[in-house]
This record gives structure tokens, C-alpha cells and sequence, in this order.
């Protein structure tokens, strides 16, 4: 496994994370390093050739770069320290391999397939898909407001925050069309 490396001053993250961004990573890490405000950018590109050289081309010759071998033995064990998460005391997330045994049969149980764009589900980002009543965060609140109605989205609509699949997910434009017309439209009590 190999970690693609960019070293920028502080001034250059944002912009040098964008170019990133656009390349289709997951998550970049942000590492401080010796040099007067530097910062290296860690990622993963791909592990083949063209995908390096790909983000190479992308960077041009502004900012140095480096890949590196990274031991991913941890990439093979983690699902033996996989545990439900208990978020509310009869809200449960489970990850898909292990059994329910310990959970109430009135408990709702969430199964959560764990990936590059979601992880176990104890993540503080997990509560962004639970309602406000379960101590959630939600993405997207709606409401009727006075005569009209109010939507809003609580995080930008990009690969900063969300994976890159959703913006390539088929229904993108139907979710922003729908949501936009619902929220325009002539709405009474």
C-alpha cells in the first residue's frame, strides 16, 4: 500500500487539497512537519503507476511530492476490533459480520457495511444520518417555516466533507432538483 505525500506551506492546503479532491481520493491527513509553516498532505492516490503519475501531472512542479511505502497490517486486522455501537440506549449500529446476540429485541439496529467513506459507525460523523431525537446531526433538515418552508443543508455539497461517490451517485441531481422545487413551492397552511 503506498501513501502519496505533498508538501505545502499552510497557505497552499486548501488549494493543493482541492486539486486532490478532484482526483477522487477518500481523506487527506494533514501532518505539521519542521519546516516554517510546512504541511504534508497525505493521501492515497492508487497504487499503480499511471495513478501516481496522475496526480503528478495534476500538481505540476509547485509542490514537492513523495510516495510512500505504507505497512498496512492494520488494513488486514481491523474487523477483529470491530463492537456494536450503542448510540441511544435502544438505537444500536452493528457492523454486518457480527451477530446481535447482545441486543434487545425491541432495539432498532442499524447494520453498517464498513468502507472507505463510512468506517465503523463511531465515527462523530455517524450521527449525521440519525434524527435530531436520537441525538443525531442530521445532513439535511426540512421544514415549513411561517407560509413557505426551509431547507437546510449542513455541510458543503463537495468531496471535502462527503465521499466522492455521492456526487457521482445517480439520484445528485434529482435529490438537488427535488429539494429545491419542494422548498419553492407554493406552500400554505
Amino acid at each position: 500500500m503506498r501513501a502519496f505525500v505533498v508538501t505545502v506551506s499552510e497557505l497552499d492546503v486548501e488549494a493543493v487539497s482541492d486539486v486532490l479532491w478532484q482526483l477522487g481520493v477518500r481523506a487527506i491527513e494533514e501532518r505539521r512537519v519542521a519546516a516554517p509553516d510546512g504541511i504534508e498532505l497525505w493521501t492515497a492516490v492508487g497504487d499503480e503507476p499511471e495513478a501516481i503519475e496522475r496526480a503528478v501531472t495534476a500538481l505540476g512542479d509547485c509542490w514537492p511530492h513523495r510516495v510512500v511505502e505504507v505497512v498496512d497490517v492494520a488494513a488486514d486486522t481491523w474487523r477483529d476490533f470491530a463492537a456494536p455501537i450503542w448510540v441511544s440506549d435502544d438505537l444500536v449500529i452493528v457492523p454486518a459480520w457480527l451477530d446481535e446476540t447482545d441486543v434487545a429485541a425491541d432495539s432498532t439496529v442499524v447494520r453498517i457495511e464498513p468502507g472507505g467513506a463510512f468506517g465503523l459507525g463511531d465515527h462523530p460523523t455517524t450521527l449525521l444520518s440519525l434524527p435530531v431525537d436520537e441525538g443525531g446531526h442530521p445532513l439535511l433538515a426540512v421544514g415549513d417555516a411561517g407560509r413557505g418552508r426551509s431547507a437546510a443543508w449542513t455541510t458543503d455539497i463537495g468531496p471535502h466533507w462527503l465521499p466522492n461517490e455521492f456526487l457521482h451517485w445517480p439520484g445528485f441531481s434529482t435529490l438537488w432538483r427535488n429539494l429545491i422545487n419542494w422548498t419553492c413551492a407554493n406552500h400554505r397552511r
